[in-house]
């Protein structure tokens, strides 16, 4: 029923399909009609708008086109300037045939029945690990011309290593010494045969012991934590039992840090060093001793400034403990680049005047000294350097500070004859010093230098600063005259010194103990040398010491050593 249906309405469309044409032709010609129109004048007719009817409708693209580009290349040269100035070279200092191959001993003898021997050995260049020996022995017996024994005998040897890892740098080192002397310091023509002392009993031998170990942080990175720190054990015995013991620790840190915009470098960092001591005698009672030093600190270097901020905060403890703050600042600026730098600055700090510091500057004194602690209350210090050319350096410094406790040499009374001993005495002590340097180098043919310095020491109790010189002056050179032959020269001065020399009275009404203030005259020691290259491996030498043979002393009644020569060969291998 359904399919007949659908038959019927499909026939019904059709027959309607074929009779619609007809029927609209017959509309069209069904009216015809007519109309007669008059025109009175001139017409144009016009068609007041013709719009053609699209049988074909089009769809607008919305798509927005773009023009094409044209551009053109405006050739023009860049102009570059580039500056051209000369490299300044490297000031290299002529170094000893050690540096061309890796052993190196230097033997030689001299009057006075004075041997010498020193050696050099390393192991060759590595970027990895190093290690290195050095001894030397020097000794004489003396001249004997109205002094009594005044012959010596130096051994020092050295060990020293390094290893290089990616993350630290470690140094490791030992040493021995051993300094022998006599206390040669009095006259035996003055005294009767009865008090002229036993050789033995002149003798003296300080033996030194030393071990440190050291880490060095490798980080490169900017903003990483540079680091440091390490460990130091000595040990000083005498001929006649006297032992003093030192440990020390120290570490450093300091990281890069951006609290100022514009500037180059800015640092914060710590300073921290710990130090122990330890001494004891054959008689007196055996003492502690020790200094805590931290150093904070701010640095920062800007254009042609610089500036370090920081402070000293130290505890000394002795027969006592006490807290010391000092401050502590330094400015720099380069007036001149590369050629001129002037800087100032303020610091203060403390320091133990150990057995072997004390016997280091001066090995003629008794056992038993008084160990103190010397204050540097403040120290107000500036100076300059400058570089003229590559050749020529030029430089000065300025100090004035007062220092208490500072140890001053003297001879006390003697207890018995020949009262050659020495000892120190502690006082307040105000001091100025002003140095300059100049200095002249030519590649490997010539190099020079020479300085001196001016100095005022006025102690609060004693009359003079014993054994200070108030002006100084140094020279040093050597000149390459071929490649196989070096000369060298040297010389130095001290102005007059005063002694302080206690003496014992008869006179039962004054003071048991007098003082005498004994002036020591000037002195200068000129010294000359050559040396003279046969190849690489071997060359020989001679050092005149003491041109113009002045037994000039330097410590009260300890009169140097007339006119000295040695010679000897150098041998590498």
């Amino acid at each position: 029923m359904k399919i007949f249906r659908n038959g019927r309405f499909i026939a019904t469309a059709l027959l309607f399909a074929s009779i619609w044409p007809s029927v609209v032709a017959v509309a069209q010609e069904e009216i015809k009609q007519a109309e007669e129109v008059t025109i009175i004048g001139d017409f144009s007719p016009k068609i007041t708008e013709a719009n053609k009817i699209m049988k074909s409708p089009e769809v607008q693209d919305t798509v927005i086109g773009m023009p094409a580009m044209q551009y053109s290349i405006i050739s023009v040269p860049w102009q570059m300037h580039f500056p051209v100035s000369d490299i300044q070279p490297l000031k290299n200092k002529p170094e000893p045939d050690v540096k061309y191959l890796r052993n190196y001993a230097r033997l030689g003898f001299g009057n006075y029945t004075t041997p010498y021997l020193e050696f050099f050995a390393g192991k060759t260049q590595s970027k990895s690990n190093a290690v290195g020996l050095h001894f030397r022995h020097l000794s004489s017996q003396g001249d004997g011309d109205g002094i009594f024994q005044n012959g010596f005998s130096f051994n020092d040897v050295d060990i020293y290593g390094k290893i290089i890892t990616r993350s630290y740098a470690i140094n490791i080192d030992g040493a021995y010494n051993r300094h022998g002397i006599h206390y040669y310091g009095f006259d035996t023509t003055g005294l009767a045969p009865g008090l002229v002392p036993s050789e033995d009993s002149l003798k003296q031998a300080y033996n030194r012991f030393s071990a440190g170990i050291s880490f060095t942080s490798q980080n490169t990175r900017r903003g990483s934590l540079n680091h440091a720190f390490g460990a130091r054990f000595a040990m000083l015995t005498d001929h006649y039992s006297t032992n003093e013991l030192n440990f020390k620790l120290n570490f450093e840190a300091d990281a890069d840090v951006n609290l100022f915009d514009g500037s180059q470098k800015q640092k914060l960092g710590m300073l921290t060093d710990f130090n122990y001591f330890n001494n004891q005698w054959a008689i007196a009672t055996s003492t502690n001793s020790s200094l805590l030093n931290l150093r904070p600190f701010y640095m920062i270097e800007f254009a042609e400034y610089s500036l370090w901020l920081g402070g000293n905060i130290e505890m000394s403890d002795d027969s006592s403990s006490a807290w010391h703050i000092y401050p502590e600042a330094r400015a720099g600026v380069n007036v001149i680049k590369d050629v001129l730098e002037v800087y100032a600055g303020i610091r203060g700090g403390q320091y133990r005047n150990s057995f072997d510091r004390l016997t280091r500057i001066n090995p003629y004194v008794i056992r038993e000294l008084p160990l103190k602690f010397s204050n540097s209350t403040f120290e107000l210090y500036g100076g300059f350097h400058s570089s003229f050319s590559r050749f020529i350096d030029f430089s000065g410094t300025f100090s004035s500070g007062k220092v208490e406790n500072m140890a001053l040499y003297y001879n006390p009374a003697p207890l018995f004859q020949p009262g050659n001993l020495m000892s120190v005495v502690y006082d307040d002590v105000t001091l100025m010093r002003i140095s300059a340097e100049f200095s002249y180098q030519k590649k490997d043919i010539i190099r020079l230098i020479f300085g001196g310095a001016y100095q005022s020491s006025r102690p609060t109790k004693e009359t003079h600063a014993w054994y200070t010189p108030e002006i100084e002056g140094w020279l040093s050179g050597d000149i390459n005259i071929s490649p196989e032959l070096k000369i060298k020269a040297s010389a130095k001065f001290f102005s007059k010194m005063y002694a302080r020399v206690d003496t014992l009275s008869n006179n039962l009404h004054s003071s048991p103990i007098g003082e005498k203030i004994i002036k020591i005259d000037p002195y200068l020691d000129l010294g000359v040398g050559a040396e003279y290259r046969f190849n690489p491996r071997f060359s020989v030498f001679l050092d005149i010491n003491n041109l113009l043979a002045s037994r000039y002393e330097y410590w009260y009644n300890y009169k140097h050593y007339g006119i000295n020569v040695l010679g000897g060969i150098t041998f590498g291998f």
